[in-house]
């Protein structure tokens, strides 16, 4: 648990990995939170922050950054919208993407394979933990993303 005292705080410089998160009795939502009791934390200034090659046993949402995840896009549109979940530490806003990796041919609506690669649009949505890839024309298909929610730089 992080509880910052005053506003304007930020975390940077956090590793979290090879960790077993286990409940022995029920489970619980997430192993990492914000106490906001007094202020809460600027997600926009977040830094360094690698929480991977965990396990979660019992626990409802694991989360990990970079989030790496597959979306499926069934019907042709031109803004594709993934849908994060809560799955970044700290419920933080999803503030880059590293990755985007077309797993087969991306196709329009004919089932033409288009050739164009994408733009991504982050900090979207009301929690601004949405991703959005915009297309040069509406297209379906299948990738693979990675997206962080801190400045690794």
């Amino acid at each position: 648990m992080v509880r910052p005292y005053g506003p304007g705080n930020f975390v940077n410089g956090l590793n979290v990995s090879g960790n077993r998160f286990k409940t022995l009795k029920g489970s619980i939502d997430r192993v990492e939170r914000v106490d906001t009791s007094f202020a809460d934390l600027n997600y926009a200034r977040m830094k360094n922050i690698n929480f991977v090659g965990n396990s979660f046993h019992n626990i409802q949402i694991p989360v990990s950054n970079p989030h790496r995840f597959t979306h499926i896009q069934n019907s042709a549109e031109q803004t594709w919208v993934m849908f994060l979940n809560d799955q970044l530490p700290f419920d933080a806003q999803a503030l880059k993407v590293d990755s985007v990796v077309a797993e087969g041919a991306i196709r329009n609506s004919s089932n033409v394979a288009v050739y164009t690669m994408p733009y991504a649009r982050v900090m979207q949505g009301t929690n601004l933990n949405q991703v959005n890839l915009v297309w040069s024309t509406a297209v379906q298909g299948k990738v693979q993303m990675s997206v962080r929610m801190d400045n690794d730089l």
